[in-house]
């Protein structure tokens, strides 16, 4: 009966708890690894056949929107023009020829809208570009190592370390599903606030309520290009993170490793999902 468990422990325990726990590590590696690809491409990079496809569907369904936006701000603008002075009595053409000006310039920004949304991620890129991309490299040998001993000597320890390894990995699985969902979340939010430029530049020369659509909607721009910089800042960090627990894994055993492990992922998953609102507060979007 000792020799069948003892198979049982050697033959499915131990290679199950091995498999377990370095799977987990190298799909989470590998999400990282995808994150730092990810976010430094522009929006073209990412899919040139979109862009193009989300440029065709703007200019045919937007614009017109854009365009009834622009009629509403030059009426409501001449307006007003007229009637704050004295009804009339002292009218400048000065003032005509300035709204004229402005919604030329409006008319120039709402045409070219959607390269220079685009040129916002190019900046983007410039600022990704300019952070070395660090490997991060998380090495579960030790603590493997250190459990299959522990397991080798008792069954019950064997069946403990596996249920806990795969629990890690199922926690793993869920971290590796949430940097998938912010690299991919925030492409699809870039390209979606492209899709849509016409409307917010339409408001830009607007000094009353309405002008600040088309502020805020820049300003969220400027925070979703400064988003990857912040994320490989956070990569960066958790590269560093990961360096100086090693020591402590080496020196208190397999399960302060795997604690402190999870919770260096948590850190890191929990920043990289905290970057966009960090850096809204930094653009101060509303």
């Amino acid at each position: 009966m000792n020799s069948l468990f003892e198979n049982i422990n050697e033959k499915i325990f131990l290679p199950a708890i091995t498999w377990c726990l370095e799977t987990f590590m190298e799909a989470f590696i590998a999400s990282l690894n995808v994150l730092q690809t990810e976010v430094g491409k522009t929006p073209i990079e990412f899919s040139a056949t979109l862009v193009s496809s989300l440029r065709a569907i703007s200019t045919s369904v937007i614009m017109p929107v854009a365009g009834l936006i622009l009629t509403y701000i030059f009426c409501y603008e001449l307006i007003n023009m007229l009637l704050e002075k004295n009804n009339m009595a002292e009218f400048e053409m000065f003032n005509l020829y300035k709204a004229i000006f402005k919604i030329f310039l409006a008319i120039l920004l709402v045409t070219n809208c959607f390269d220079i949304t685009l040129a916002f991620f190019d900046v983007g890129q410039s600022l990704v570009a300019g952070v070395t991309s660090t490997t991060i490299t998380v090495s579960m040998a030790d603590i493997t190592e250190q459990m299959i001993t522990q397991a080798e000597a008792n069954i019950g320890m064997g069946l403990i370390y596996l249920l806990l390894s795969a629990i890690i990995m199922i926690v793993g699985w869920v971290a590796v599903g949430l940097i998938y969902l912010v690299a991919w979340g925030r492409m699809i939010t870039i390209l979606i606030y492209i899709s849509v430029a016409p409307i917010p530049f339409a408001t830009l020369m607007n000094r009353d309520w309405i002008g600040h659509i088309g502020q805020n909607y820049l300003k969220n721009l400027c925070a979703l290009a400064i988003q990857g910089f912040l994320m490989m800042i956070c990569m960066l960090i958790y590269g560093g993170l990961v360096s100086s627990i090693e020591p402590i894994i080496l020196s208190s055993g397999a399960m302060v490793g795997i604690v402190l492990i999870l919770v260096s992922m948590f850190v890191c998953v929990k920043s990289l999902m905290s970057c966009l609102n960090l850096a809204k507060s930094i653009f101060g979007v509303s």
